[in-house]
């Protein structure tokens, strides 16, 4: 299983991280997420979704840069 993840997926983020969920529980200890909020609607999912699902997986959140005005880059690391 992996320790570290790279996510870029366009507005699915928390459904690729759902399906990732045994391995955010288990194994993995640190997360890059491009956040895509305004397609993540596409997905039946919303930022909140996205915080939440990795907050319930116990991770600390931190948002490390913007790209565009509505996607940014959000850094997520097991708590300790």
């Amino acid at each position: 299983e992996p320790t570290v993840l790279k996510i870029d997926v366009e507005g699915a983020e928390v459904g690729v991280l759902e399906g990732l969920r045994t391995a955010l529980q288990s194994s993995c200890r640190l997360c890059y997420v491009e956040v895509h909020p305004d397609r993540m609607s596409n997905y039946d999912s919303t930022t909140d979704d996205l915080r939440s699902l990795f907050e319930e997986c116990g991770f600390d959140l931190e948002t490390i840069g913007q790209r565009k005005d509505d996607e940014y880059f959000l850094k997520a690391v097991t708590r300790e």
